[in-house]
């Protein structure tokens, strides 16, 4: 929820693509990893410690198959491919932690890479490193804007296609702004719709001496990896003001 609000996308945007877009872990990871070092902190103490003995507590239940700290904790070893009974350096368990985020990344590639919905944000974040432009683009209606852009929590028919009832094909998408009958997806909004022609034309002009190519979605996705941060604020109003013009010629 914290990420969404971040970013100002809203409640229904995908959870995968916002977490990405931040370069933020899911919090389990964090808390896994805060239990394999605690195990091995219990581990260390003395016997007649009281946290000692509930861990040998914990150890007599796990013997009788019981749900308990002990399990847990074994289970996260055995996920993770470790064969030791206790963790008890630091180097070992950055290595589990590793592990963790490596195992994680598995998942969400994935997960991402069969999202019909996320295929825009594939090429935008493919690593899953904090995005740029966060940092660069200080005000946050236009950042917001290329947020939603990038991660498919925008108004264009290609996403608001999917919920309408009945759920329009794909193909039929199309763009209700030009004459070209093509389906209103990223692509087309920034680089084909005749609608922001002029905007388009516009835009590249005052950018002509940093921005040599912008004709499709490679263009895009290499100039937000730059660390040019005028050119990521500059992108960011472009698509604050296409979205404008498009909401009032839709109104």
């Amino acid at each position: 929820r914290f990420c969404k609000l971040y970013l100002g996308v809203n409640s229904k945007s995908s959870n995968d693509a916002c977490r990405a877009e931040l370069g933020r872990l899911p919090l389990k990871i964090f808390v896994d990893k805060q239990i394999i070092k605690y195990y091995s902190h219990l581990s260390e103490l003395d016997d007649n410690t009281i946290a000692k003995q509930a861990l040998e507590i914990s150890k007599s239940l796990n013997a009788l198959n019981k749900k308990c700290f002990k399990s847990y904790y074994n289970s996260l070893l055995e996920k993770y491919n470790y064969n030791g009974n206790t963790i008890s350096s630091k180097t070992t368990t950055h290595k589990i932690y590793n592990k963790m985020k490596e195992h994680y990344l598995l998942f969400w590639k994935n997960k991402i890479g069969n999202s019909t919905k996320l295929e825009f944000f594939r090429t935008q974040n493919p690593n899953y490193n904090q995005a740029k432009y966060l940092s660069s683009v200080k005000q946050f209606m236009f950042r917001q804007a290329l947020t939603k852009l990038r991660i498919s929590s925008h108004s264009l028919m290609i996403e608001t296609g999917r919920y309408h009832s009945p759920k329009i094909p794909k193909e039929l998408r199309l763009c209700k702004l030009c004459q070209q009958s093509k389906v209103e997806n990223e692509e087309h909004f920034l680089f084909e719709c005749e609608m922001y022609s002029v905007m388009r034309r516009d835009f590249l002009a005052k950018c002509n001496n940093k921005i040599k190519s912008f004709k499709n979605i490679l263009d895009f996705q290499t100039l937000l990896d730059s660390d040019d941060e005028f050119i990521h604020v500059e992108i960011a109003k472009f698509i604050y003001y296409l979205n404008d013009r498009r909401n009032n010629a839709l109104a």
